[in-house]
């Protein structure tokens, strides 16, 4: 059957209220990620494409994942160019859309200067799920599943087995795992928690007994080892190899 992706506590309406108003409903997220993956096509270049393939990410890995292109901000930061990253379930239905600028945005705050990498679709629901339900194989299929941080991530380390082992990502909220996630996930043969904020791998690693911890080697994450074309062979240390 299809994994049940959810992470952290179900959101109460009182608590979806004062985090950005009506949720976004299904119907308009498939329709905004629909759009956005059309403005991203293969054989153009442009900004979107020059980010991901900087980034290594092939175009394969961009449509499995459902990837797109869109002008997207928020209140305070006029519309910029950024990667349309649905999250979607194994089901299909997209419950969040989150986007990261193809340049972070700078602005001066306070006599300080603050970086904004990433922003969300409004009615945007990430409690309560985990990003990369849309390639997932299943337990009974691959040898292991990665828990990881950031959606770049997540999909650097599908595109470097070749979706050969599973992976979801905690989302740059690092969100805790519901007993039903943890039920879930647990059905693996082996379970792989890549994560360099202490709170948050300690937190996945209590939940997952039995599960392998991971720290990124030499500060560079899963996308700067894609980048490097060391990923696979880290990942195979971990998936086939004993306890770190």
């Amino acid at each position: 059957g299809a994994l049940p992706v959810a992470a952290g506590e179900p959101v109460t309406p009182k608590k979806a209220g004062r985090a950005g108003g009506a949720r976004l409903s299904p119907m308009d997220a498939q329709r905004i990620a629909k759009e956005a993956a059309a403005a991203l096509p293969v054989n153009e270049d442009g900004p979107g494409q020059a980010y991901l393939t900087g980034r290594g990410l092939w175009p394969e890995t961009w449509e499995i994942f459902g990837l797109g292109y869109r002008l997207a901000g928020k209140t305070g930061i006029a519309p910029r160019p950024a990667i349309c990253m649905p999250w979607a379930l194994s089901s299909g239905r997209i419950v969040a859309i989150r986007y990261r600028f193809v340049t972070p945005h700078a602005e001066e705050r306070g006599g300080k200067t603050h970086i904004t990498k990433l922003v969300a679709e409004g009615g945007s629901r990430f409690s309560g799920h985990l990003f990369g339900g849309c390639a997932l194989s299943g337990p009974d299929n691959v040898p292991a599943l990665v828990l990881c941080e950031g959606e770049i991530n997540a999909m650097s380390v599908w595109q470097a087995t070749n979706g050969a082992v599973d992976v979801l990502s905690l989302g740059s909220e690092g969100q805790r795992l519901t007993p039903a996630a943890v039920t879930a996930i647990r059905q693996y043969k082996r379970v792989i928690v890549w994560a360099d904020r202490g709170e948050v791998a300690r937190a996945a690693l209590a939940s997952l007994p039995g599960a392998v911890g991971f720290r990124s080697p030499y500060d560079k994450d899963a996308n700067d080892w894609l980048q490097a074309g060391r990923l696979c062979e880290i990942l195979e240390r971990l998936v086939y190899g004993g306890n770190e």
